[in-house]
């Protein structure tokens, strides 16, 4: 299984390989995942019996549900703070979190584009 994505913008060519190789393929999307889902996925990505609910809503609410974006919060949320202490974790973390990673992000992006 080979899973391909590509986000077409205005003004793009449609005839691009990649939209090409898209008509021969099987195409599906995702939907936004509820909050019972989101702590289904913390669940399981951290290996435990049971969802921690208030960081499940906190996730869900931070994230819209959008399964790429709870996917890769509970990735960092676990690489940064661990199996162990992320169903203690303060839900009102998970917004500074996120507002942290979207900051470095964007000093990642303009120390890229000063060195252009």
């Amino acid at each position: 299984m080979v899973l391909v994505t590509e986000r077409l913008q205005r003004g793009v060519n449609r005839d691009s390989k990649l939209a090409r190789l898209a008509l021969d393929a099987e195409r599906f999307e995702l939907g936004e995942l509820n909050a019972g889902e989101v702590g289904v996925f913390i669940a399981r990505s951290a290996d435990l019996a049971s969802p921690p609910a208030a960081l499940a809503q906190a996730v869900h609410a931070a994230t819209n549900g959008n399964p790429l974006l709870v996917q890769e919060t509970v990735r960092e949320l676990l690489r940064q703070y661990g199996q162990r202490r992320l169903p203690q974790l303060d839900p009102a973390l998970v917004d500074l979190f996120i507002e942290n990673a979207v900051c470095e992000h964007e000093e990642e992006t303009e120390a890229l584009v000063a060195r252009l």
